[in-house]
């Protein structure tokens, strides 16, 4: 391959990382500008949080039906539409700020930013390479949308602050959003070649609706799904490493937060390429991903042994292998749909299905830590580390039933 197809391949992989970052901003705004949103919608706490259990609704029930949009027509035009009505969407909000309309703008974001638009995008990825590459693939395109979502973060901190109203500082943000979307959609429409993509010699056939029952049955599918699970939910619980280094290690807000920024943005931008690189070197997926789920569960039972008394530089240390190790299986995590050879037209289809299972943790997983940690405090911490060694141990088991599969089936 030539470099400079090559380099068209990343660009191509960038833009679409600059997109998956871009159609979410508005979705979880008030994780970032939660007071200027309860004053420009005049809404209450319960009612912010209806946006989002509208937008989950919408999202669950559109994977499926979906994902099977997704094979059946163009995943660049699918994704270009999607990324242009949700630009539309941030426009609108803007000018049109209030809850009765946010009810409706959050019900249709569930449709342009899920629904065909999650599988097209999966299998986007996918078909920009071989499965030589799929590792590096994956891995560049979380390691570019963690860069994105940082450099975003910022800018729209710096818009949002530059007004001395929030609701004038929360409409500019929301036409900040809306523009990155609307300027991703045209630079994919130059960077993306659909004519060029790499079909590794399978017969593409035409999707019909009675396949989603075949993805349904098909092994393959639940693989993904399992490996998505939990990789997934080690990911997202890793996220309670920060009030545990202040709750319990004792360091100080100001310093937990500088570690929160590093395994966050940092460790996700240098570390999900590496596993792709691994993964691709070696040929090896499932491999991959059940050695660094070995060590990632080795790396989080180091915590039982950490204690107040314990040296910040060690404590820092078991942190950042901990993330490193994370991300590198997050960033392979898709990779293993080449290694099961999940059939390139039933991709969008298979996708829908496993991202039910994949992204079930954030429906149940917080709650229960909540809970731990109510009932037993610094203990709570204990528990929820033996939870994410669990999901580690399923990792390693999905990865020996993905083995075996491709033994049985080469």
């Amino acid at each position: 391959m030539s470099q400079k197809s090559n380099l068209k391949k990343y660009v191509a992989v960038f833009v679409l990382s600059m997109i998956s970052s871009s159609l979410y901003l508005l979705p979880y705004v008030k994780y970032v500008f939660y007071d200027a949103l309860l004053v420009g919608l005049n809404a209450t706490n319960a009612q912010l949080g209806e946006l989002l259990s509208v937008y989950a609704i919408v999202c669950a029930i559109g994977y499926i039906p979906g994902g099977w949009v997704a094979d059946r027509f163009s995943a660049k035009k699918i994704i270009i539409i999607s990324t242009l009505v949700t630009g539309a969407l941030n426009i609108i909000l803007a000018f049109v700020m209030n809850f009765q309309m946010a009810m409706v703008i959050w019900a249709l974001l569930g449709l342009s930013t899920s629904f065909a638009y999650w599988g097209a995008s999966i299998k986007a990825i996918r078909m920009l390479g071989d499965s030589s590459e799929q590792g590096r693939l994956y891995g560049f395109f979380q390691s570019f949308e963690g860069l994105m979502n940082t450099v975003s973060a910022f800018v729209a901190m710096g818009i949002f602050t530059y007004f001395a109203s929030q609701v004038a500082g929360l409409k500019y943000t929301l036409i900040f959003y809306g523009f990155m979307c609307l300027l991703a959609a045209v630079l994919l429409y130059f960077v993306y070649d659909e004519k060029s993509s790499v079909d590794d010699g399978e017969e593409e056939d035409k999707i019909e609706l009675k396949d989603i029952g075949r993805v349904l049955k098909m092994p393959q599918t639940w693989i993904l799904a399992f490996t998505l699970f939990s990789i997934y939910a080690v990911y997202s619980g890793s996220t309670l490493l920060t009030p545990y280094l202040t709750d319990v290690i004792g360091i100080s807000v100001g310093a937990a937060s500088i570690i929160a920024i590093f395994r966050t943005y940092i460790a996700r931008f240098l570390f999900c390429p590496v596993g792709g690189f691994i993964s691709d070197k070696t040929g090896q997926v499932a491999k991959t991903i059940l050695a660094v789920a070995i060590l990632s569960g080795i790396s989080i039972a180091c915590f039982f042994l950490i204690s107040g008394s314990t040296p910040v530089a060690l404590v820092l240390t078991v942190v950042m292998v901990s993330a490193a190790l994370i991300y590198m299986n997050y960033g392979i995590m898709w990779s293993i749909s080449e290694e099961v050879k999940i059939p390139r037209h039933l991709y969008g289809t298979a996708v829908g299905v496993a991202s039910i299972i994949g992204y079930l943790p954030d429906s149940f997983m917080h709650t229960i830590f909540g809970n731990w940690l109510d009932q037993y405090g610094a203990d709570g911490y204990r528990y929820i580390f033996m939870f994410l060694i669990g999901l580690c141990v399923i990792s390693v088991i999905t990865c020996v039933i993905a083995m075996q599969f491709k033994r049985k089936n080469a």
